[in-house]
């Protein structure tokens, strides 16, 4: 593991404080979020109409000013294309808190994909998740759920947040936050 001293990072956020808005506080509650918490991007990744049609956050604006979100072949004959959707965070936190706070890695074939095109070895799945491991200090795992995958005495601190209190719908909610999503495991990916 790297020695944190030898580290340093500077971090610039763009936007406002929002801690008081419950859907930037609570693990899993971020949809719906109030429009002024994210700025949203719109690319076009296939020259090909068909293939971009295809993307699943193809993004369209209605004559309402709403967004209409689902592949072409659906789409109302009065929606305007802007391309696929790529919200970003606009607030203290920035996309972690867009992002449900949530901390997922991707797919072990991904990894091993960049590390194949990219000729590093370091990019491997393998090597990642043991990146990961060593800045992880997990909070959440119980003590019968396997540790294989996960680091506890990292400086990136995992937890899940305590629902008392909050108005939710108590059983998606933790069906949702108990998962992990990380397990070290084939069915995984």
């Amino acid at each position: 593991m790297v020695p944190r001293t030898t580290l340093s990072v500077l971090l610039i956020e763009a936007g406002r404080d929002a801690s008081d808005d419950v859907s930037t506080t609570v693990n899993a509650l971020y949809y719906p979020q109030s429009l002024d918490l994210h700025w949203s991007f719109f690319v076009k990744h296939h020259s090909d109409a068909d293939v971009e049609g295809r993307y699943r956050l193809l993004t369209r604006t209605l004559p309402n000013g709403t967004y209409w979100i689902w592949p072409s072949a659906e789409a109302p004959a009065d929606a305007k294309l802007k391309g696929v959707w790529y919200p970003r965070g606009a607030i203290l936190g920035g996309n972690a808190i867009v992002n449900a706070m949530a901390s997922i890695l991707p797919n072990d074939a991904d990894w091993d994909k960049i590390a194949e095109l990219s000729g590093d070895s370091s990019w491997s799945a393998e090597y990642m998740r043991n990146i990961f491991g060593q800045a992880e200090r997990n909070l959440y795992l119980r003590a019968n759920e396997s540790k294989a995958g996960h680091g506890f005495n990292g400086f990136v601190q995992l937890g899940q947040e305590d629902l008392v209190g909050h108005a939710v719908d108590q059983t998606s909610a933790l069906d949702f936050l108990e998962r992990d999503a990380n397990f070290l495991g084939a069915s995984r990916d």
